[in-house]
């Protein structure tokens, strides 16, 4: 499958729309062949076009130019974008949970919206009809904005000020990065030299802003956990010494490299005021990490990632329950980070009449989920096989590829 777009000056947007259907579609800038498998999208001199072709079948859709922006109309690539989606959508019985958005912030419109005054009634037709969002997506994102908004409203408010920290270190430089790094194997003899000019730099910033407030500390990189626990706790007394944390709303360290992330350096974060650590894998795409120069592995995320979900749901669950237990029954042989009084059950859900109660109602939310995600992506029969490995489910996923909700480590064991 290739795409290929003609008559804009940019096709950035229609390019990424046909990718949430073909995600490893290639863009050519010549026209395909007869016969040839392509998504094709085409302003012409007085009407827009596209065309999906796959295997020998193909169906095309036609509308005509938009008014201006400034009459009231859309931009020619976002029609064209729209026109290409509604095509793709039909052709293959895709809906993308997020529709026709393709940035990475979705959020932030939201918050935009709202601050130049429109209702939220405006807001809803903006993400539900115009993009073509699912009900689920918008109200996480609404959800996630509502959130947000008090810390902005601190964050916007007069005389007040963020604070960036940079660590310019990574173990490595991966293949796409364009910020100012440097890798730590060569240029280890320099870091205690850099904090020191770094100390400088924020003993300067907290004698020139004692008038304002500061609200959030973010230290970023490169990647921050570069540093080793001693480096990392300098840092941080520094920063906690310097700066008053009465006020600070949200304090970061970026962590964005799995394969940095050591438990001395967690404990010497631990002992300081920091809020939230960010870390990010980049990819869930092995073939993409080690081509980028990333050291760690899909499987190791997904161990971690989905370990760590579970004990973060547990202790959630556990604490909006009033009165609290005196005692977990955990159904595995394990009870890391649990913040009650615990005892781990191997094969619990058959010795325990409370563990079995539990399952019970974990599989019917399960399976509510699974009949929920059936009306978003209808081709792959959820509400049959619940999103277990069966026959049926692999046969529909050869069919027509994963959809965002399959994990890697799932699609892996159709080979």
């Amino acid at each position: 499958m290739k795409i290929y777009i003609t008559g804009l000056p940019s096709g950035y947007e229609v390019e990424h729309l046909v990718r949430l259907f073909y995600p490893m579609a290639p863009l050519t800038l010549t026209p395909p062949e007869e016969g040839e498998d392509c998504v094709w999208a085409e302003k012409k001199e007085d009407s827009l076009y596209a065309m999906v072709r796959e295997q020998g079948q193909s169906r095309d859709a036609a509308a005509p130019l938009p008014r201006p922006v400034e009459a009231g109309g859309e931009t020619v690539e976002f029609t064209l974008a729209s026109l290409t989606y509604d095509l793709l959508r039909s052709w293959t019985g895709i809906r993308p949970p997020w529709g026709k958005m393709t940035g990475v912030r979705p959020v932030r419109l939201i918050h935009d919206k709202r601050a130049a005054g429109w209702s939220e009634t405006d807001i809803d037709h903006f993400f539900l009809e115009r993009f073509d969002c699912s009900e689920q997506k918008y109200q996480m994102a609404k959800a996630i904005a509502d959130l947000q908004e008090p810390i902005l409203k601190v964050g916007s408010a007069p005389k007040t000020y963020s604070l960036y920290i940079g660590i310019p270190f990574c173990p490595s430089i991966c293949l796409y990065c364009s910020f100012g790094s440097h890798v730590l194997s060569r240029w280890e003899h320099m870091v205690d030299p850099y904090l020191d000019a770094l100390i400088k730099e924020l003993i300067f910033i907290s004698e020139n802003m004692k008038d304002y407030t500061l609200d959030t500390i973010y230290i970023g990189g490169g990647t921050p956990t570069t540093l080793n626990a001693a480096q990392m706790e300098r840092l941080l007394t520094k920063v906690t010494e310097l700066f008053p944390m009465e006020q600070v709303q949200e304090f970061t360290v970026e962590a964005g490299r799995p394969d940095t992330i050591n438990k001395e350096v967690l404990k010497a974060i631990r002992k300081f005021p920091v809020t939230r650590i960010s870390i990010n894998p980049q990819t869930m795409n092995q073939e993409t990490l080690d081509l980028i120069g990333r050291h760690h592995t899909v499987e190791e995320i997904e161990e971690h990632n989905i370990l760590g979900a579970t004990f973060l749901a547990m202790n959630r669950a556990i604490a909006q329950l009033s009165p609290q237990p005196a005692l977990a029954l955990i159904d595995g042989n394990r009870n890391t980070g649990i913040a009650v009084p615990s005892r781990c059950i191997v094969g619990g859900d058959g010795k325990c009449a409370d563990i079995a109660a539990a399952s019970v109602l974990a599989k019917v939310t399960r399976d509510r989920y699974m009949r929920r995600m059936a009306e978003t992506y209808p081709q792959y029969g959820f509400e049959k096989h619940k999103g277990y490995g069966t026959a049926a489910h692999y046969a529909a996923i050869r069919e027509h590829g994963p959809c965002p909700i399959h994990r890697p480590s799932f699609l892996k064991k159709m080979h």
